[in-house]
């Protein structure tokens, strides 16, 4: 338990800088590839965000080896922490390559493409793990997953896209990072809603207490990769569509936030009634208290289902800053929250404090797109959701003596039954998405 909740310090760790070496410009890269749509333009961006990626990056890696040197750790996490630097500059700079797909709405590529990654990065894992190597073993799996990673997109870029040039003057990527601050600044703050309670926790009560903490956000984070892989592909065709057609735009948001909505409410509920279940399942017996901060955590992650498309909706319109000052106002809550709640509650206090600040981002990122999206249309998705969500819980009550797969499998099926008929599943959504998302350029 202790080397897991290391494992989970030196991921958050790292965490925070990764989002200072990406300074944005992934999220900036797919926006403007999305609005310039033409090769010879996108070639010339790719050699300059290099760059830019290069400076930061090299800079962040600096920053920590310091710490690896002044850290009281040991010698195995430092390594560990080194190997993931090296980890996060190689992936950082590949992904100027990424970015370059997803604005171009090569999603499938990507899609194998990080499929791929992740297969290798798990069964490196296990064989370092099989190997009895620790730490150490982990980072080397990672390192090297990242630079097979790295060459493979290079090389899917190059031959679907067109040849790219590694070349550009110092003052266009000082340009380019001047306009992706802003962005840099928002995933900063979203790393700190993120990733602080980590650290703080370990800081306060020990490895022990981020080891328990980890074992539920590992499973959040699972589920959180469904939202984010999603938003991240409404981001280029939401950023066209407000070049181009606003009327789209608002109508192709609406529809989404529902179903995001629907999902994220449906999984806080039947993941609070099985969190016991699902982890005596996934985990040993010693993690089980884990599931009090999983319980907690998993309606943190309901608000993260809804707020990852707001974020991606507000970037679309060039709204960066609005959306950097929420996420700021909604970080300083956590920070404050986690001083608060750590010491008497541990990692549940924790957990409490994200969810809090996840429903602050929320609300925020609501009012500033009100036109867009009015009120009366949550509360009416709310309405129709509820005669699920009923059905949903009095399935999981009575299907106790079953195992929790089933149980989790039957809870949905019948809550997708009552939705339907309920009037929340829409056909016409359905053949919307297809029409607007899935038949792309």
């Amino acid at each position: 338990m202790e080397q897991f909740g290391q494992y989970g310090f030196a991921l958050a760790l790292v965490a925070f800088f990764n989002v200072i070496s990406d300074f944005g410009l992934n999220t900036y890269q797919i926006r403007q590839t999305a609005i310039i749509a033409k090769h010879e333009a996108t070639n010339a961006l790719i050699g300059e965000a290099f760059i830019a990626r290069l400076l930061i990056g090299a800079l962040s890696a600096l920053i920590i080896l310091a710490i690896c040197l002044t850290i009281d750790k040991p010698i195995s996490l430092k390594i560990f922490l080194g190997l993931l630097s090296i980890t996060m500059i190689i992936n950082f700079l590949a992904g100027s390559f990424a970015s370059t797909l997803l604005g171009y709405e090569k999603f499938r590529l990507y899609s194998l493409l990080a499929m791929g990654t992740q297969a290798l990065t798990t069964c490196l894992g296990f064989a370092a793990l099989a190997a009895g190597s620790g730490l150490v073993g982990i980072g080397i799996a990672h390192m090297v997953t990242v630079l097979v990673s790295a060459t493979a997109i290079g090389a899917v870029v190059y031959r679907n896209i067109g040849k790219f040039y590694m070349k550009g003057s110092l003052q266009s990527a000082l340009v380019i990072l001047r306009q992706a601050a802003p962005l840099c600044v928002t995933g900063f703050l979203l790393t700190v809603n993120y990733r602080a309670d980590f650290i703080m926790l370990s800081l306060i009560k020990g490895d022990t207490a981020v080891g328990y903490f980890n074992s539920a956000y590992a499973l959040i984070n699972g589920l959180l990769l469904v939202s984010t892989t999603f938003s991240a592909t409404m981001l280029p065709r939401m950023a066209g569509y407000f070049n181009t057609d606003k009327i789209k735009l608002a109508s192709l948001y609406s529809t989404a936030f529902k179903y995001m909505f629907y999902l994220g409410l449906a999984m806080a509920v039947g993941a609070t009634m099985l969190a016991g279940p699902i982890f005596e399942l996934i985990y040993p017996e010693s993690y089980l208290p884990g599931a009090g901060a999983l319980s907690i955590l998993i309606w943190a992650l309901a608000f993260m289902f809804v707020n990852s498309l707001q974020s991606a909706h507000l970037v679309a319109q060039d709204k960066n800053r609005q959306l950097m000052y929420l996420t700021g106002i909604a970080a300083l809550i956590n920070i404050i929250l986690n001083l608060v709640l750590i010491p008497p509650y541990s990692f549940k206090g924790a957990a409490a404090a994200t969810v809090v600040s996840e429903l602050v981002a929320g609300a925020g990122y609501f009012i500033v797109s009100r036109d867009v999206l009015p009120f009366k249309n949550l509360i009416r998705w709310s309405i129709r959701l509820l005669p699920a969500l009923s059905a949903m819980i009095i399935a999981v009550k009575l299907s106790e003596d079953m195992l929790v797969a089933p149980r989790a499998v039957l809870a949905g099926v019948i809550f997708l039954f009552i939705l339907a008929i309920s009037g929340g599943l829409n056909p016409a959504d359905l053949r919307y998405f297809s029409n607007s998302v899935i038949h792309r350029r």
